[in-house]
């Protein structure tokens, strides 16, 4: 089961992307929440999506819709 959330906020921080060895690339960018406790959440695209912040910069006000998801590895979550 997969739940789409969405979050508002004005954007903090964008990183540059991570290419790695396999060819993985990832992208990381933080918004800040408006309201009486603004929290700052860090959000993390990967490949083809890296390009869709190309087109957004810091102090821009966006939503972003996302998923929750999670698995194991080696014993991790």
């Amino acid at each position: 089961m997969s739940t789409t959330y969405e979050a508002t906020g004005t954007v903090k921080l964008i990183e540059d992307t991570q290419t790695f060895g396999s060819g993985f690339t990832k992208r990381e960018f933080v918004i800040t929440t408006a309201g009486d406790y603004p929290d700052d959440i860090k959000f993390e695209v990967v490949k083809d999506k890296c390009d869709a912040l190309n087109s957004v910069a810091v102090g821009d006000e966006v939503e972003v819709s996302f998923n929750v998801r999670g698995n194991e590895w080696n014993g991790k979550y």
